[in-house]
């Protein structure tokens, strides 16, 4: 406890709210602190009435304290008088505050805001009632908020943003407002040690705007607006509202400025919104600034939207530089940003779900503008985990779960973004897409991407084509904007069966564009494991092709007819590539492969012939010869490195097959059921 008669040496800082511009300034007063403490024990009845004058600012008990706001108004300053004020409006309510009486400036220098800065009435801005706090005191019932979830307190959220400092909700309160709360540069609200809840007041006198295409800056679309300023943020406080008839656009929103440093939001959750064509926490415009956004969170919103006006949008967390140029950006961070339940409704879900992001990321062509690093998004039931147009961001620890459109999409000219998927399950067109642009002429090009474990476990909407990865023009067409360059990496697949069809698709044309993907397992895919241009991705797969075949039973040739060698017992097979009924591998896997087959002839003459030949679908692509000799048999193999390319998989491109010509002037040629002798293999090397 510190000491009122000054015996003591603690030095601890108050605010002292500055005239004018009500921004905080500092002052060092051990008497004030101490003052404060004892003044409160002589309200609560705990301490003795105060008598002793230890200092100018202490003149007697009498005035030492004012049963809230409105008396302050009727007492005249008095120069170096310091006040409690007991509470706000009404006892109880949170709003008590130490205040000093300031006298002698000019007229209007003074200017009441409800909360710290009281003038008497009739006052004229000369004089007025200051107060003096310590930075982690201040909350905005000191402006006459109560927090009961029914009263409207706009003007306390104003007056308390405006003074440009932090200022603390109280846990477990809820607060309303009805119109939008602008900060200036320092305004941070928060809720430390616990929830505070802000609903949005909808309908009429609320936030009820209709028309979804006019500027989404308009004051009554956005909840909090902080605007070209600095050193911002917000924590611990979950948004809601009314759910009268809601059109907040932007519940918080950043933008303007070239340089807004300081952006710090923590601890917000957003649930029961249908926020049309906006985000829910936006970083819009922030140019070559920084910000650091962690644990954002939106539950159970769109689901109401069902009409609109415009393109809808739903974004937990959208980050738009917005620079010019190939400006280099001091890239910011993220973490642990979700988003469940947010996808749109009916219609608008089918036109429109790859607009419902968990975290859109944008900053459309040029090298240098760099993204954030971010680690853990997750979503489910969502249009889109991820939309990112940017360069150089790292976002790692990526979740999906029922996304239905993209987990993840890559467009308009992303480029040497590193990017990782943790896990998926089950997704609508695509698990990961890279796509061109229809309006932008930049290539989406040299990304990194990993997906851990994917399984598509239900097909999310109605798409035709549910690839884990696919690459498109997206409208463009035009080979200045096509995916080229990238590297997709895919550690372990699955599909039942029923709910995978391609694992890589692209649906461009061929143009050279020098994709890689690398799989290292794929199980239970539908139509075929990739349909793509062989110019365009380069597919490898690690556990691909091997396959094992040998001799049903001994097969008898027709002398001078070429035939099929009957190779219709699997000894291993993979990936179920072996065709028994027609003795060929059918290959699945595009990428090179060995083949080598060899048979035993017997029951031949001296000087017979035996070809044996490898097709790939009709075309011969290696042959062996061998004569019989005194023995009466032959052993014969041949083999082939070939390609098998990846539009030619799962189809009679990828068809490998053995067929044997005997030519016998009087013996009776026999292939032998030997398989140490009389095998067919084909695997990936």
């Amino acid at each position: 406890m510190h000491r009122i008669d000054g015996t003591d040496n603690y030095n601890n800082t108050f605010v002292d709210t500055h005239p004018v511009t009500g921004g905080a300034t500092e002052v060092t007063n051990d008497i004030m602190n101490a003052f404060q403490e004892e003044i409160a024990k002589v309200i609560e009845g705990s301490g003795a009435a105060l008598t002793k004058t230890d200092n100018t600012q202490l003149v007697t008990a009498t005035g030492t304290h004012v049963n809230g706001i409105a008396v302050m108004r009727t007492l005249a300053v008095v120069s170096g008088r310091s006040i409690w004020r007991k509470y706000h409006t009404t006892p109880g309510d949170g709003g008590h505050l130490m205040f000093r009486g300031k006298t002698g400036a000019a007229p209007g220098t003074y200017v009441d805001n409800g909360g710290t800065i009281v003038i008497p009435a009739a006052g004229d801005g000369s004089a007025a009632w200051v107060a003096v706090y310590h930075p982690t005191e201040l909350t905005v019932h000191a402006f006459g908020a109560v927090g009961n979830g029914t009263t409207l307190e706009d003007a306390a959220f104003s007056n308390a943003a405006a003074l440009g400092t932090i200022v603390h909700l109280v846990p477990g309160k809820t607060y309303y407002l009805s119109t939008g709360v602008v900060g200036v540069t320092g305004t941070r609200f928060k809720s430390q040690s616990g929830w505070s809840t802000i609903t949005f007041k909808t309908g009429t006198g609320g936030f009820n705007s209709t028309d979804l295409t006019a500027d989404k800056d308009a004051a009554a679309r956005c909840g909090f607006l902080f605007l070209s300023v600095d050193d911002i943020g917000m924590e611990g406080i979950r948004f809601t509202t009314d759910a009268a008839a809601e059109r907040v656009i932007y519940p918080v929103r950043v933008r303007g400025g070239t340089a807004t440093k300081g952006c710090d939001f923590k601890n917000l959750f957003f649930t029961g919104f249908a926020v049309c064509n906006g985000a829910f926490l936006s970083l819009n415009s922030i140019g070559l600034g920084s910000y650091r956004v962690e644990n954002i969170e939106a539950r159970s919103c769109g689901t109401a939207l069902t009409t609109w006006t415009g393109t809808p949008q739903l974004t937990v967390f959208e980050i738009d530089n917005d620079m010019v140029a190939s400006a280099p950006s001091e890239p910011g961070e993220f973490y642990n940003i979700r988003g469940t339940d947010i996808a749109l409704a009916g219609a608008a879900l089918a036109a429109y779900g790859q607009q419902t992001d968990v975290v859109n990321i944008a900053g459309v062509s040029g090298t240098d503008r760099k993204g954030p690093v971010g680690y853990g998004i997750y979503g489910d039931n969502v249009g889109e985990v991820l939309d990112i147009f940017c360069s150089h961001a790292v976002i790692k620890g990526i979740r999906i779960r029922n996304a239905y459109t993209y987990g993840v999409k890559l467009i308009h000219g992303a480029q040497y973004n590193d990017i990782e998927v943790e896990s998926a399950d089950s997704w609508g067109q695509a698990c990961v897409t890279i796509s061109g642009s229809n309006s932008v002429a930049v290539h989406s090009q040299y990304n990194n991407i990993r997906i851990g474990v994917a399984r598509q476990r239900t097909t999310v909407g109605s798409w035709s084509t549910v690839p884990v990865v696919m690459f498109q023009d997206n409208g463009g067409g035009a080979a200045t904007s096509l995916p080229k360059n990238n590297t997709v990496v895919i550690d372990n697949v699955y599909g039942d069966g029923v709910n995978l069809d391609y694992v890589v698709r692209d649906g461009g044309a061929d143009n050279a564009n020098n994709n890689y993907v690398k799989i290292n397992k794929a199980t239970g895919w539908v139509t075929a494991f990739c349909d793509c241009p062989p110019a365009n991705e380069k597919i490898m797969y690690a556990n691909g092709t091997e396959v094992h075949l040998t001799l049903g039973s001994a097969q008898s040739f027709t002398t001078g007819v070429e035939g099929v060698v009957d190779f219709s017992v699997v000894v291993k097979d993979l990936n179920s590539e072996a065709v028994t009924a027609s003795d060929k591998v059918r290959c699945k896997f595009p990428g090179r492969k060995q083949v080598y087959s060899q048979v035993r002839v017997v029951g031949l003459n001296v000087g017979d012939l035996v070809e044996l030949r490898l097709y790939k679908d009709t075309t011969s692509v290696a042959h062996k010869y061998a004569v019989s000799t005194s023995t009466g048999e032959v052993v014969i193999s041949a083999t082939k490195v070939l390609y098998v390319a990846e539009n030619e998989v799962s189809a009679a491109g990828g068809d490998i097959q053995a067929k044997l010509t005997v030519t016998s002037a009087a013996g009776t040629p026999t292939l032998t059921q030997n398989s140490a002798l009389s095998f067919f293999q084909v695997t990936d090397i």
